[in-house]
Protein backbone atom coordinates (compact mmCIF):
# COMPACT_ATOMS: atom_id res chain seq x y z
CA UNK A 1 0.00 0.00 0.00
CA UNK A 2 2.90 2.24 0.49
CA UNK A 3 3.88 2.25 -2.71
CA UNK A 4 0.53 2.81 -3.73
CA UNK A 5 0.07 5.84 -2.04
CA UNK A 6 3.59 7.34 -3.30
CA UNK A 7 3.01 6.32 -6.86
CA UNK A 8 -0.29 8.69 -6.36
CA UNK A 9 0.36 12.12 -8.42
CA UNK A 10 -1.53 14.78 -6.31
CA UNK A 11 -0.76 15.18 -2.39
CA UNK A 12 -2.06 11.98 -0.95
CA UNK A 13 -1.58 10.80 2.91
CA UNK A 14 -2.71 6.68 3.92
CA UNK A 15 -4.33 6.99 7.61
CA UNK A 16 -4.49 3.81 8.79
CA UNK A 17 -7.20 1.86 11.21
CA UNK A 18 -5.61 2.84 14.41
CA UNK A 19 -5.79 6.50 13.28
CA UNK A 20 -1.91 7.16 12.94
CA UNK A 21 -0.69 8.35 9.50
CA UNK A 22 1.00 4.96 7.92
CA UNK A 23 2.20 6.72 4.76
CA UNK A 24 2.38 9.78 2.82
CA UNK A 25 3.89 10.85 -0.67
CA UNK A 26 6.23 13.15 -1.82
CA UNK A 27 3.64 15.68 -2.78
CA UNK A 28 2.17 15.73 0.88
CA UNK A 29 4.76 16.28 1.89
CA UNK A 30 5.82 19.50 0.24
CA UNK A 31 2.90 20.73 1.87
CA UNK A 32 2.65 19.10 5.17
CA UNK A 33 6.08 18.66 6.44
CA UNK A 34 8.32 15.63 5.85
CA UNK A 35 7.94 13.92 9.58
CA UNK A 36 4.05 12.76 9.95
CA UNK A 37 4.35 9.31 9.84
CA UNK A 38 3.13 7.36 12.76
CA UNK A 39 1.62 10.54 14.26
CA UNK A 40 -2.30 10.55 15.16
CA UNK A 41 -3.93 12.71 12.18
CA UNK A 42 -5.45 14.78 14.66
CA UNK A 43 -1.80 16.13 15.33
CA UNK A 44 -0.82 16.26 12.18
CA UNK A 45 -4.16 17.77 10.06
CA UNK A 46 -5.15 20.20 12.65
CA UNK A 47 -7.78 21.40 10.75
CA UNK A 48 -11.57 21.13 12.32
CA UNK A 49 -13.23 20.96 8.37
CA UNK A 50 -10.44 17.92 7.83
CA UNK A 51 -10.68 16.20 10.82
CA UNK A 52 -14.47 15.74 10.87
CA UNK A 53 -14.33 14.47 7.54
CA UNK A 54 -12.25 11.71 8.30
CA UNK A 55 -14.47 10.91 11.11
CA UNK A 56 -17.41 10.99 8.64
CA UNK A 57 -15.33 8.85 6.19
CA UNK A 58 -14.58 6.57 9.31
CA UNK A 59 -17.43 5.78 11.10
CA UNK A 60 -20.03 5.66 7.39
CA UNK A 61 -17.60 4.54 5.16
CA UNK A 62 -18.42 6.44 2.44
CA UNK A 63 -16.24 9.39 0.86
CA UNK A 64 -16.19 13.12 2.72
CA UNK A 65 -14.75 15.92 1.51
CA UNK A 66 -13.40 19.20 2.99
CA UNK A 67 -11.50 22.41 2.09
CA UNK A 68 -7.40 22.18 3.35
CA UNK A 69 -6.08 25.13 3.28
CA UNK A 70 -2.29 25.94 3.15
CA UNK A 71 0.32 28.74 2.49
CA UNK A 72 3.54 28.09 0.49
CA UNK A 73 6.38 30.85 -0.83
CA UNK A 74 3.40 32.21 -3.21
CA UNK A 75 0.80 32.79 -1.04
CA UNK A 76 -2.10 30.92 0.43
CA UNK A 77 -3.46 27.96 -1.34
CA UNK A 78 -6.59 26.53 -1.03
CA UNK A 79 -7.22 22.47 -1.37
CA UNK A 80 -10.30 20.55 -1.84
CA UNK A 81 -9.33 17.10 0.70
CA UNK A 82 -11.00 13.99 -0.67
CA UNK A 83 -11.35 11.33 2.37
CA UNK A 84 -12.06 8.04 0.71
CA UNK A 85 -12.28 4.80 3.05
CA UNK A 86 -9.76 1.78 1.98
CA UNK A 87 -10.05 -1.09 3.76
CA UNK A 88 -12.13 -2.55 6.34
CA UNK A 89 -12.75 -1.43 10.11
CA UNK A 90 -9.34 -1.95 12.11
CA UNK A 91 -9.63 -2.03 16.26
CA UNK A 92 -9.63 1.61 15.60
CA UNK A 93 -11.17 2.76 13.03
CA UNK A 94 -11.21 2.37 8.99
CA UNK A 95 -8.02 2.68 7.08
CA UNK A 96 -8.74 6.15 5.26
CA UNK A 97 -6.87 8.10 2.23
CA UNK A 98 -6.70 11.44 1.51
CA UNK A 99 -5.92 12.99 -1.36
CA UNK A 100 -5.83 16.97 -1.69
CA UNK A 101 -6.66 18.94 -5.04
CA UNK A 102 -5.58 22.42 -5.73
CA UNK A 103 -7.92 24.35 -6.35
CA UNK A 104 -6.15 27.95 -6.14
Amino acid sequence: MLELVEAISIPAVLVDGDARIAATNAAARQILGDRLEGRHYITALRQPPLLEAIETANETGVAARARYLSSDAGGDVAYDAIVTPVGGEGPGGRPVLICFEDHT
